[in-house]
């Protein structure tokens, strides 16, 4: 079985390498390639017999025609062919350098699709010293021979610009012209361009999600699976709704869609799916699986996904491994977890100073919970030298992204002058930020605010409220406070409660000074 799967999955990767020659092609073998696209899916799913797998091998060596007779003079076409040929290694070993040698014989009879090829080998650096501006030309000529493929790449060229050149500077607008003229032209990859343009927003265009969801869903249903993971993703964060409402069900069909097609970041979104249970029923298992099979096509967030699910489950070697590749691919969330796996010892022998480590470099990649956990660090001098200052940066890094538990750190720090200029006031909004995400130590540190009258009128009834809600989720703090102040109403009943006995009259005053004399 586990062979079987193998090698369907190999099929499968030699479906994915001709389906992006058919991008270049015209759709030249789009009809071919999607149909073994649904039997390779079909197979994978069932695994029930190597008849299916012997089929779907000969359906995926057919996309490629037969090599020509290399004694014939070859057209234009044929030597473009052979140049596919050699950059996926089908038929003959995978060698960037033979195919530039094919792609130049054919753009010399000017074959477009050939010059386009020609242009994305030096844009890349494949099989050639990289030469942006030579690609430029390539794409220009194949461009003006109506190769709707280099529209499409002129118009990223100029989405983005190329440093230090002249004639390559970034127009959006010129963009977004070109991208028209493509998808006009039936251009599928140029409509998911517009599409992400639209979503995103970039210099002179505004974000408009309608547009992006107009453009990715016409791309989607020519098939265009980077399209539909878009229109997925749209989808899964609630982009389409005016409340901001996830549609779930619709996220993950669009997922698989694309998933199929062999989009690995569909994959991915499909682990996440079933690991958070979102539009599918909740299910590890196949989460681990998806994300397995994104780790074997090279999905760096993958990787990191996969080593969390096997870190809960305590499988640290083979967790470890997954982290350690992902973060040497500038994984911020791999770089976390190993933190994790350093500070608690788990599977690994404890070092807060590693931990530490991990935690930085994780925090300068942009992972928000990385910034509170270096600003632990730094606070307390666990794995690092204390540096307040330092902290209360990490903290306010941290707070912004939204995460509580950094709002209230800020709180303390601004209440106290820790690390920076005390500010009651300022302590106050962070805590009533955190307090709202339901952090109970937030909500019992506002309730001191009001009991002591810090930066706020003293208000011991709303105090009281708070301590009642901290307490309520957990909070240590708040529920010794309500039982001192239960204790302290207790004794003062009692005390009211004890009869008032005069005491004796002071004997001076009752005898006189004469009756002592």
């Amino acid at each position: 079985m586990a062979t079987l799967n193998t090698k369907l999955l190999s099929a499968q990767q030699i479906m994915t390498d001709a389906l992006k020659v058919s991008f270049r092609r015209n759709k030249r073998f789009k009809t071919k390639v999607q149909q073994v696209g649904a039997d390779i899916k079909s197979s994978v799913t069932l695994l029930s017999s190597s008849l299916a797998l012997a089929s779907v091998e000969d359906e995926a060596a057919g996309i490629f025609p037969a090599l020509p007779d290399r004694r014939q003079v070859l057209n234009g076409e044929q030597e473009c062919l052979l140049g596919d040929k050699c950059a996926v290694g089908h038929g003959c070993p995978q060698s960037w350098a033979d195919a530039v040698v094919h792609y130049e014989n054919a753009a010399r009879q000017d074959y477009p699709p050939a010059l386009t090829s020609l242009g994305l080998c030096f844009l890349d650096g494949k099989g050639v010293v990289k030469d942006v501006n030579r690609a430029h030309e390539l794409f220009q000529k194949a461009a003006d021979a109506g190769d709707l493929n280099a529209v499409h790449q002129l118009g990223i060229m100029y989405q983005e610009g190329v440093p230090g050149s002249l004639t390559i500077r970034k127009d959006v607008d010129k963009a977004i012209a070109l991208f028209e003229k493509a998808a006009k032209g039936g251009h599928y990859e140029a409509m998911n361009s517009l599409g992400f343009l639209y979503q995103h927003g970039d210099g002179p265009i505004l974000a408009d999600i309608e547009m992006a969801f107009d453009f990715y869903s016409k791309a989607a249903q020519m098939g265009f699976a980077k399209a539909q993971n878009n229109l997925g993703f749209l989808y899964f964060t609630g982009a389409l709704d005016a409340q901001r409402r996830p549609d779930y069900f619709q996220a993950f069909s669009w997922f698989s869609k694309a998933s199929a097609r062999g989009n690995t970041s569909a994959l991915y979104n499909m682990g996440v799916c079933y690991e958070s249970g979102h539009g599918v029923d909740l299910n590890e298992e196949l989460a681990l699986r998806c994300y397995e099979q994104a780790v074997d096509m090279q999905h760096t967030n993958a990787m990191a996904s996969a080593g969390y699910i096997l870190l809960r489950r305590h499988e640290f070697a083979r967790a470890a491994e997954l982290l350690r590749r992902a973060s040497e691919r500038g994984s911020g969330d791999a770089l976390f977890h190993l933190g994790q796996m350093y500070e608690h010892g788990m599977g690994v022998v404890s070092s807060d100073d590693t931990a530490f480590q991990y935690y930085q470099k994780a925090s300068e990649r942009g992972h928000v919970r990385a910034h509170v956990k270096v600003a632990d660090c730094l606070f307390s001098g666990h794995g690092a030298p204390i540096d307040r200052v330092a902290a209360f940066r990490h903290y306010v890094h941290g707070a912004k992204a939204g995460i509580a538990e950094a709002e209230n750190c800020v709180g303390i720090m601004l209440e106290e002058g820790l690390g920076t200029n005390r500010s009651v006031q300022e302590a106050r909004t962070w805590y009533e930020r955190a307090a709202e995400r339901g952090f109970p130590a937030a909500i019992y540190n506002l309730g001191v605010l009001f009991e002591n009258g810090k930066g706020v009128d003293v208000d011991v009834p709303k105090a009281f409220e708070l301590y009642k809600r901290a307490a309520l989720l957990g909070n240590v703090q708040a529920k010794m406070r309500l039982a001192q102040q239960e204790m302290s109403e207790q004794v003062s009943q009692a005390v009211n409660k004890t009869p008032v006995r005069r005491p004796p009259s002071d004997p001076i005053s009752v005898l006189g000074d004469d009756r002592l004399s």
